[in-house]
């Protein structure tokens, strides 16, 4: 099946490893090249241009827009379709549908009666029920550029993971029924501690350091003078005092650590 193929170029792109990420403009023009080709009947400017635009998917380094999501799934229908693989198409369509139900098949070169557009409407965006999405330490799933935590498993789709400033670690076009990525395929970021937790960690455990100082000194105090039976008491009561601020700056400062390690991100 193309679709299959699909998959196997991109995942096979993918973990060969990319030059360097790519962006969405080059990926949008490969689009455009193709659309124009097929508008123009010229197959192997659709195919030369097609493979292009498979390629730079499985480099992409931003978010692909659902629009284009939509426009490479029609141009992945078109390939199917040509290579005789109908099943392949139809999923392909109802791929795209599903992203933009109002997406047609707006090319002159394919007549009103053409055995594609019956295609394009064959089977339903809604064809099969949610699955759950594995977090697999992502920050966030998309699923044909929009984020989810679940994907319909009958449809291909772009699959990327991202951080919350944007970037994208992988993309991977999926067929229907295709096995998702396994934790070792993932792009899984490793989680650091958060900046700003950790210094003040360090400004509390730097408190508790300095409480623990005046807490000796007033021992020392003591022992060297004890004086009258008043200024033992007040001796004490301030050794107390900077035994518990001492052990409570700790424990904000432990406290934070945790929070920094398990929460947090450089």
């Amino acid at each position: 099946m193309m679709s299959a193929l699909l998959v196997l170029a991109s995942l096979a792109a993918a973990h060969a490893g990319c030059d360097a990420p790519v962006a969405v403009a080059p990926l949008a023009n490969a689009v455009s090249g193709s659309e124009l080709a097929f508008g123009q009947l010229d197959e192997s400017g659709f195919r030369r241009s097609f493979g292009e635009a498979r390629g730079l998917v499985a480099c992409l380094g931003e978010p692909v827009s659902p629009a284009l999501a939509a426009r490479l799934h029609r141009l992945a229908m078109l390939s199917a379709f040509m290579d005789g693989d109908e099943a392949g198409a139809a999923v392909e369509a109802a791929a795209a549908r599903r992203i933009d139900p109002a997406l047609t098949l707006d090319f002159v070169a394919i007549p009103p009666e053409h055995p594609m557009r019956k295609i394009w409407g064959r089977l339903s965006p809604t064809a099969c029920g949610p699955s759950p999405l594995p977090r697999l330490g992502i920050d966030a799933w998309l699923w044909d550029g929009t984020p989810v935590t679940s994907y319909p498993p009958c449809l291909p789709g772009i699959l990327q993971d991202a951080a919350p400033d944007g970037r994208v670690g992988t993309t991977w076009w999926l067929a229907a029924g295709d096995t998702l990525p396994r934790p070792s395929d993932a792009a899984v970021r490793q989680r650091h501690p958060s900046r700003g937790l950790v210094w003040g960690a360090a400004g509390a455990l730097a408190a508790s350091a300095a409480s623990y100082a005046l807490e000796l000194q007033a021992h020392r105090d003591f022992m060297d003078d004890p004086g009258s039976p008043a200024d033992l008491e007040g001796l004490a009561a301030r050794n107390n005092a900077f035994f518990l601020t001492s052990t409570g700056f700790a424990v904000v400062s432990g406290g934070l650590v945790v929070t920094a390690v398990f929460v947090g991100r450089w």
